[in-house]
């Protein structure tokens, strides 16, 4: 029996974590601005305070980012843009 390639592309769905940059904190919770959208994110599973660049994922600040770190994750996420 041959093998028939699929007439479709089959897509891969990935989560991936963002960086954004903390405007304000609420309690446990930040308003985090990614690129002039914001949105609120968990902030109790890290110490963070406003005007620190996060990584945010699913919801949740999983760490702070140095200013290094940020400008290299946003050139590669640009990158893929480009793909």
């Amino acid at each position: 029996m041959a093998l028939q390639k699929s007439a479709y592309k089959k897509e891969i769905a990935m989560c991936v974590a963002l960086p954004g940059r903390v405007i304000k904190l609420n309690g446990t919770k930040a308003t985090v601005d990614f690129s002039g959208n914001t949105l609120e994110a968990e902030a109790g599973l890290v110490k963070v305070k406003p005007g620190d660049s996060v990584l945010v994922h699913a919801g949740c600040i999983l760490q702070v980012l140095t200013e290094e770190d940020r400008n290299a994750l946003e050139e590669l996420l640009k990158e893929i843009e480009e793909l």
